[in-house]
């Protein structure tokens, strides 16, 4: 929360058998007397889920919960995407990439896959590889490029590939063999991010932000063997 909210936060959300989402009355919340028309009306919603988290859940909770059984897939040659979506201000970003205290999806999916690395079979070469880019105006940038900026950079066109199918031209991809930097590569990222101050967040990204792991398999020992692709995209929305 910004420090304008703080002052007058309300809390409206109540989550039940972490399946059922409920908002609550604020008029009966802060116990405000209804009118006649509404006396009999409650404005209590509830939404169903697959899984409902609390507030107080932390990032890699909420990992555990809900991206974890895709990291595994991506060494299988298969694609999954995860995305954060909500209000600007919601938390969407903290989410996706964390802090060093707290790490984010896209640092506990990549430490998540070499993790998996360890116990893969043998007889196979991994290679695994990130790029990050930022789509803003239906344009595509190079946020691990150290000269992308605002104004000067050049957007990347999207290639079909043979082996890898659908990727982006040009983009910088950075081969990894730990997670453990990957935190600092994000936060140099999002400080190329176009964002802009609205009343509910001084910084709102005003762009999406998609962290892609690539995971390549190859036969070891073998002449001509074929390479198994898998990717893992966690996309950070824009603020709506």
């Amino acid at each position: 929360l910004v420090g304008r909210e703080v002052g007058r936060c309300l809390n409206l959300l109540k989550v039940m058998d972490e399946k059922v989402v409920v908002v609550l009355d604020p008029d009966e919340t802060v116990g405000n007397k209804k009118d006649y028309l509404d006396a009999k009306r409650s404005k209590e919603k509830r939404y169903v889920f697959d899984i409902a988290l609390e507030g107080t859940t932390t990032n890699e909770q909420c990992y555990a919960r809900t991206v974890g059984e895709l990291s595994g897939s991506v060494l299988n040659g298969l694609n999954s995407t995860v995305f954060a979506y909500g209000a600007t201000g919601s938390g969407k970003t903290h989410t996706m990439v964390g802090s060093h205290q707290d790490p984010g999806l896209m640092v506990l999916a990549l430490k998540d896959v070499f993790n998996k690395l360890k116990n893969a079979p043998s007889g196979y070469n991994w290679k695994v590889s990130c790029q990050y880019i930022e789509v803003y105006n239906e344009c595509i940038y190079d946020l691990l490029h150290p000269n992308t900026t605002h104004r000067s950079s050049q957007s990347l066109e999207l290639r079909e590939n043979p082996e890898e199918g659908v990727t982006v031209s040009g983009v910088t991809k950075v081969e990894v063999d730990s997670a453990n930097h990957i935190l600092d590569l994000l936060r140099q990222g999002n400080a190329r991010r176009r964002t802009e101050a609205t009343d509910a967040n001084a910084t709102s990204s005003r762009s999406h932000a998609v962290l892609t792991i690539q995971v390549a398999r190859t036969e070891a020992n073998k002449y001509r063997a074929k390479v198994l692709h898998g990717k893992l995209s966690l996309v950070d929305l824009a603020g709506s």
